[in-house]
């Protein structure tokens, strides 16, 4: 049995893919020969996410700006959450002091 090593990019461009569709990701899979979805998830299980702002993406980005045109820093940076728990749960009883 023949070993496929894939880039990095690769990898990176297969996950996003599949992130938007597994049904397209299966098409593409056949087309363009992309890493199977269980290696994808190993590569997403072996980074150690933790909640907050990344410093590995903060800082090159810090790096990258500094170097512009101060006209061309203008721009809009979205942070996107995670929802654990959907819904919104009030409870109206009164409480005695």
């Amino acid at each position: 049995m023949k070993i496929k090593r894939y880039s990095r990019k690769m990898q990176c461009l297969a996950h996003a893919l599949q992130s938007k569709g597994p049904k397209a990701f299966k098409m593409l899979r056949k087309l363009m020969g992309f890493p199977a979805a269980r290696s994808l998830r190993r590569l997403s299980n072996s980074v150690d996410f933790q909640p907050g702002i990344c410093d590995a993406i903060v800082n090159p980005l810090q790096v990258i700006v500094e170097k512009m045109d101060p006209k061309d820093r203008v721009c809009c940076l979205l942070f996107d959450e995670m929802c654990i728990r959907s819904g919104v749960y009030f409870n109206d009883a009164k409480v005695d002091s």
